[in-house]
């Protein structure tokens, strides 16, 4: 049986869970969690409405695993954020369990991947930044009469740069549908290549 230990999260507190961690994993008709107490709750899998995987780069290497599950019980989405900062089987296999189980139940619609629109607008906004600063410099070498190559050469290199990865951060943290189950991979194994699709 996979399982996984997740960060708890405020909104794993509203159910009742309490402590730093909590266990996860998948039972015959839905998803179980268990606090280091004697709390429990199960979340059938008729209850899940949609859920999305997927994973944010850490500042300090290796991936952080999110799995988001919006359910009739919480107004908002439970977050279970997987504690290790590398993928494990235990999560692969609770993340493909629950997805194949919700898609079964709900449709290949209710499974998405990606972080969230609010991220990838926000990591394309510090490319954008990256962008703006080039041309402050740019309009300074104008002012302060650099050569024409020097003032053109540095707004194209921002503008390709800053636009790549601005694209790059849209793409792999947006959230999106899936058209089959296993474009799921990409974004709860080790061998992520989310952009590609």
């Amino acid at each position: 049986m996979p399982a996984f230990r997740a960060v708890a999260d405020p909104s794993l507190a509203r159910l009742g869970l309490a402590g730093a961690w909590i266990d996860v994993w998948l039972g015959d008709s839905g998803l179980i969690l268990a606090d280091s107490g004697d709390a429990r709750v199960d979340i059938p899998f008729d209850a899940i409405d949609r859920a999305r995987f997927g994973y944010q780069t850490s500042r300090m290497g290796g991936r952080i695993y999110d799995t988001r599950l919006w359910t009739h019980r919480a107004p908002r989405p439970l977050l279970l954020r997987l504690a290790a900062r590398e993928t494990n089987p235990g999560y692969e296999g609770v993340a493909r369990g629950l997805a194949a189980a919700i898609a079964a139940r709900r449709g290949l619609g209710a499974v998405e991947a990606g972080v969230d629109w609010g991220w990838a607008l926000a990591c394309a906004a510090f490319a954008a930044a990256f962008v703006g600063c080039d041309s402050w410099a740019t309009v300074r070498s104008i002012r302060e009469g650099e050569p024409l190559w020097v003032v053109l050469i540095f707004p194209a290199i921002a503008l390709i740069l800053g636009g790549l990865f601005g694209y790059t951060f849209v793409r792999l943290y947006r959230p999106r549908r899936l058209d089959r189950l296993d474009q799921l991979e990409p974004f709860i194994g080790r061998d992520s290549r989310p952009w590609l699709f």
